[in-house]
């Protein structure tokens, strides 16, 4: 079972504050992919859960579904299916086949919940009818009626899916690191939660007197994301969505406000410092770019071509 950064999230608020201790909190961080992300050896400024793809990715990612490891009769999913998705995700999004590999686990696991949230089946809507008293041939006219579940195994809706649960990730993920700052800065913090490192992932990141730049930079690149109002280019070859572009589209405003909040997080903790000229000038350059953030704002996005 693949744990998500949305669990993550609801279990880290209640531990800060409720103070009680959830099992599952007990081994996330020590799972070697999360400490990675927040590794500094990671070589990333910012923490980033869907880095880029590289070699070694690349490796670990076919030593993983290779044959010894997963074979047909271990698993209830069609391995060629799902390493092709994890592929396919990892080009459409630019980032890492391992990470995209857990994407694509992610919607197997939540296919149960997905299809019970989802629309009635032809045959559940037919017993509710007859249940009801009022019970309508499955056909008049010999027109058949449309199963509103018929699409839910394609691969353009499977698609779809999986780049939502992307987003939804990627949105969780940037809450959680705005928590963890959050209770790692605040200088009233007493004897912090051992199984949740927040305060050595502040250190981690407040290193340096530029340590907020990387954080400005990222609000800079998704607000112009939102200015040009370009879209992702995502399914160009299963046909554009125009809701899940929408979706990205608020994606980005919320990893744009936790960055920010993160940036107010470092700046109040050296709030008896000066900060440095560099992160007064990355501030106001990315300000002045988008008039005070006056030209940021969320329209109907057209899926680009």
């Amino acid at each position: 079972m693949v744990s998500t950064w949305e669990r993550a999230l609801v279990e880290l608020s209640a531990r800060f504050e409720t103070g009680v201790c959830l099992p599952f909190i007990d081994g996330f961080f020590d799972d070697p992919l999360v400490k990675q992300i927040f590794s500094a050896e990671s070589g990333a400024a910012v923490p980033n859960a869907f880095p880029p793809p590289s070699q070694q990715t690349k490796v670990a990612f076919e030593t993983k579904t290779s044959a010894i490891n997963v074979t047909p009769s271990s698993t209830r999913y069609d391995i060629k299916e799902v390493k092709e998705d994890a592929l396919w995700l990892s080009k459409e999004l630019e980032v890492d086949e391992l990470g995209a590999l857990r994407i694509v686990v992610i919607e197997r696991q939540s296919r149960a919940s997905a299809q019970l949230l989802g629309p009635f089946s032809v045959e559940e809507i037919s017993s509710l009818q007859e249940a009801c008293g009022n019970e309508i041939p499955a056909a008049e006219g010999g027109i058949e009626i449309a199963d509103p579940r018929a699409d839910f195994e394609t691969q353009r809706s499977r698609r779809i899916r999986l780049l939502r649960i992307y987003l939804s990730e990627k949105q969780n993920f940037w809450k959680c690191l705005e928590l963890l700052i959050r209770h790692g800065s605040a200088p009233s913090a007493q004897n912090p939660p051992r199984e949740i490192p927040s305060a050595a992932i502040f250190q981690a990141i407040a290193h340096s007197s530029d340590c907020t730049i990387p954080f400005i930079k990222t609000i800079r690149s998704n607000c112009d994301a939102l200015a040009r109002q370009e879209g992702s280019g995502w399914l160009k070859e299963n046909g554009s969505s125009a809701d899940l572009e929408l979706e990205r589209a608020r994606s980005l405003v919320i990893e744009t406000i936790e960055a920010m909040e993160i940036v107010f997080y470092l700046i109040n903790l050296g709030s008896h410092e000066i900060q440095s000229s560099n992160t007064v000038l990355e501030w106001f350059r990315m300000l002045s770019a988008f008039a005070y953030l006056a030209e940021v704002e969320i329209v109907s996005i057209s899926p680009r071509s």
